[in-house]
């Protein structure tokens, strides 16, 4: 794979938003795009509080993995799904006394360890990752380019990553976005396996008791794999995630080593493992 190519998977899916609640593991073959978390019946189900929804559209991407969430689990989960979004809005309005609260509500052990510099740095990831998402929904490789070269250690973007590859990124967030999964799955497999990870978009946040504290997480959407690299997530991901063997849940952020979670946006879960779940493969 040329360098181009590495430095798109490793870097450029900063704005895919993630996909799926993790990647593809050996204890539940998920794929990060084509992640259950991926899929906007699943977080529209949650939302609405529908678990009859929920396991539709679960089953629409992975019929195996309906068997692993209770109607409970699923409860918890759209509970949970309130505190976040009130979480959300306080990075998006920069306000720590409302993320404290919330956080407070939904997680007091991880609410009790948070600072305002960890605040600070959500709500500059928040910003940067709007950027490159903007970039990637408006095709804009320039402007695409300036928002990935904000993330912290950044290389030379515009000197590794041609305008080509960019046309390739923007191709794969937009089947993803799409629903379209064999597109989706095609531009996946054209990667190294031991590369697929990277596809799977930024976690919205890798955590210590569920609280984002730093990491890039890969997986179904939250993506949140099982380890992070050293990018900075967008937004507090929290909850241990449904899965087993520490392994990768279908929402909530991860909370160091648990589980992954759906675009790190939906909180929470059940959090069965303790250990560092498997990497996605």
């Amino acid at each position: 794979m040329s360098s181009s190519k590495k430095v798109i998977v490793a870097l450029g899916v900063v704005g895919l938003t993630a996909a799926a609640a993790v990647a593809s593991v050996a204890a539940m073959p998920w794929h990060g795009q084509q992640g259950i978390g991926a899929s906007t019946a699943v977080q529209d189900a949650i939302q609405a509080n529908d678990y009859n929804a929920f396991v539709d559209a679960v089953s629409a991407v992975n019929p195996d993995a309906v068997s692993h969430i209770t109607e409970d689990q699923f409860a918890m989960m759209a509970e949970r799904s309130d505190a976040h979004d009130a979480m959300q809005a306080a990075i998006e309005a920069d306000d720590y006394d409302a993320f404290f609260t919330a956080l407070s509500q939904e997680n007091p052990i991880a609410a009790r360890h948070l600072t305002q510099e960890q605040f600070q740095q959500r709500v500059d990831a928040h910003t940067t990752h709007t950027a490159v998402e903007a970039a990637l929904e408006a095709g804009d490789y320039d402007a695409w380019v300036a928002a990935v070269s904000a993330l912290p250690h950044a290389p030379d973007i515009a000197n590794i990553v041609t305008e080509d590859d960019f046309n390739t990124l923007v191709a794969l967030h937009q089947a993803r976005e799409s629903g379209d999964t064999d597109t989706a799955k095609q531009l996946l497999q054209e990667l190294p396996r031991n590369e697929r990870m990277f596809a799977g978009g930024p976690g919205e946040g890798k955590g210590v008791g569920g609280f984002g504290m730093g990491g890039f997480g890969m997986g179904m959407q939250g993506a949140d794999a099982g380890r992070g690299s050293d990018m900075r997530p967008d937004d507090a991901g929290f909850g241990a995630g449904i899965g087993r063997d520490g392994g990768h849940g279908i929402a909530g952020g991860s909370g160091q080593g648990r589980g992954m979670g759906m675009r790190g946006r939906y909180g929470g879960g059940l959090g069965n493992g303790q250990g560092a779940g498997p990497d996605s493969s």
